[in-house]
C-alpha cells in the first residue's frame, strides 16, 4: 500500500506513474489469488480430516 501511495504522489510523469501503478497492482492480484487457493487448500484439509470449516473453535489446552 506504502509503495502504491508513493508512486502516485511521485514526481514521475503520468504515464512512468501509470506503469508503476499497474505493475504493483498486478503484484496485489497475483498475492490475493496465491491467498485464495491456499485457503481453498486449507479449507480441503480440513474437511478430510472430518472437520468443519464453520464455527469451530480450537482447544489449545494439554
Amino acid at each position: 500500500m506504502q509503495e502504491l501511495q508513493a508512486a502516485q504522489n511521485s514526481g514521475a510523469d503520468d504515464s512512468a506513474k501509470a506503469s508503476t501503478v499497474a505493475g504493483l497492482q498486478a503484484q496485489v492480484t497475483a498475492t490475493s489469488a496465491a491467498l485464495q487457493q491456499a485457503i481453498a487448500k486449507l479449507s480441503e484439509a480440513v474437511q478430510e480430516a472430518g472437520g468443519s470449516t464453520t464455527g469451530n473453535i480450537v482447544n489449545t489446552t494439554a
